[in-house]
């Protein structure tokens, strides 16, 4: 329980505006979204793609993320302290090209909404992409 209050602590305080961030940065504070969602669903194992090497290499790597910067040694960290607990998470670089279904989903998104689309189907836009992929991996 105690974990929990600190962990809703953490987020409140890292959530302040931070004004303009590098794609590195919001690439971590998605990946953080991400997880929180997940384990607000009750999942028991995430896995989580990233088509951001330097992100994926952070998190996977406690040791590359001490050269960085303190904002994302910071989200490394609470990440890290995040995904400890009752439930397994893995994070895997996925090259963007490899990935299309997912950078085509992230495209049709409206750009001023910040709620998470929780989709149970995928829409016609990455069905002919998924397609293709089950063809590729058939081969």
């Amino acid at each position: 329980m105690l974990m929990m209050w600190f962990l809703r602590q953490l987020t409140l305080a890292l959530s302040v505006a931070v004004g303009v961030v590098s794609a590195l940065h919001a690439e971590l504070w998605a990946i953080l979204i991400g997880l929180q969602f997940a384990r607000d669903k009750g999942f028991d194992f995430e896995q989580v793609h990233s088509d951001c090497a330097k992100a994926v290499e952070m998190l996977n790597d406690t040791n590359a993320s001490l050269s960085s910067l303190s904002l994302s040694l910071s989200l490394v960290r609470f990440i890290d302290a995040f995904r400890h607990g009752e439930w397994a998470t893995t994070i895997i670089w996925i090259p963007r090209n490899c990935n299309k279904p997912a950078y085509m989903l992230a495209k049709n998104v409206d750009p001023s909404s910040l709620e998470i689309i929780y989709l149970t189907s995928p829409p016609a836009v990455v069905v002919s992409l998924l397609e293709m992929d089950t063809l590729y991996l058939q081969l």
